[in-house]
């Protein structure tokens, strides 16, 4: 099961143990924080990279909220992204409450 939080953050339960937080993100040019440049082939490509796991729904938005906060530029694009969380949480609730009913 997929759970999207905003375009490039995700939680997914993979095994049914644990919730796992993945961005995805866009191979550049300049290659990656190691220093190694991709392979021209692989430019553009989108990659899924694994944030973390977490034992619980709530500590994996928990960390994805940190994550987000730390790529924002200003408190406008903070308020954004909060409230960009905020409405995926009350739709997987609303989703939630469906199925249940």
């Amino acid at each position: 099961m997929r759970f999207d939080l905003t375009k490039n953050l995700f939680i997914e339960a993979e095994d049914g143990y644990n919730f796992v937080l993945k961005q995805i993100s866009i191979v550049g040019s300049t290659g990656n924080v190691r220093g190694r440049k991709p392979k021209k082939e692989r430019i553009g490509e989108e990659v899924e990279k694994t944030l973390g796991y977490h034992p619980t729904f709530e500590s994996a938005v928990k960390q994805a909220i940190r994550v987000g906060l730390c790529s924002v530029k200003n408190a406008e694009n903070a308020f954004e992204f909060i409230h960009e969380i905020q409405n995926a949480i009350k739709d997987a609730k609303s989703i939630t409450t469906k199925v249940r009913n």
